[in-house]
């Protein structure tokens, strides 16, 4: 229908972030019309693992992230007792 295939559409949300980095202070950039073009993960902002828990990915330009950035994934993984797993 026009929305393009699960393997295109990750792709083109990139695109469009990384075209418009000012939107994410406003809103998400797949908002609206772009909608379709995320997949259900990214919609949800989780990846189902196969275990039923799910995963997030915190969104880092150019996998750069401050010292204080960091405590605060830190801080949130230890206010909700999550596992944490950091990968480059």
């Amino acid at each position: 229908g026009g929305d393009g295939c699960e393997v295109c559409k990750p792709t083109v949300g990139s695109v469009i972030a990384s075209l418009a980095p000012t939107v994410g202070a406003s809103g998400y950039v797949l908002d609206g019309e772009q909608a379709a073009l995320q997949d259900t993960n990214d919609h949800f902002l989780a990846n189902l693992q196969r275990n039923g828990s799910y995963s997030i990915v915190p969104r880092i330009p150019g996998g750069e992230v401050t010292p204080e950035k960091l405590i605060v994934i830190g801080e949130v993984a230890r206010d909700f007792g999550l596992y944490t797993k950091i990968t480059g």
